[in-house]
């Protein structure tokens, strides 16, 4: 497992890097990384399901990967689905959100 994430490091970095402050592009960069990771996969050899849960799990900055680990998926296919959606629920949780009113004077 430990090639595999030595191979996905950049854009594991690149996923971090690009969640700046406002949260806005998260979606669009998850989905760059789980193509990086199902493109690497083939290459790691035999790992059991945990272990690729695992890989996946490895790679997600904070608070998605906190909020995928809470979830406990047992299943690659149930992590990736659950890291877009919990991203997409991120993205529009941020937008929901309206502007603090001004202090008046």
């Amino acid at each position: 497992m430990a090639p595999l994430l030595r191979a996905l490091e950049p854009q594991v970095q690149g996923h971090q890097s690009a969640r700046g402050t406002d949260g806005m592009q998260v979606n669009q960069h998850f989905a760059e990384y789980q193509d990086r990771f199902e493109a690497l996969l083939p290459r790691t050899g035999t790992l059991s399901e945990a272990q690729r849960v695992q890989a996946l799990k490895a790679g997600l900055q904070p608070p998605l990967s906190l909020d995928v680990e809470l979830h406990n998926p047992q299943s690659l296919i149930v992590a990736m689905s659950l890291a877009r959606k919990l991203e997409l629920h991120e993205k529009y949780a941020v937008v929901a959100v309206p502007p603090p009113a001004p202090p008046s004077d």
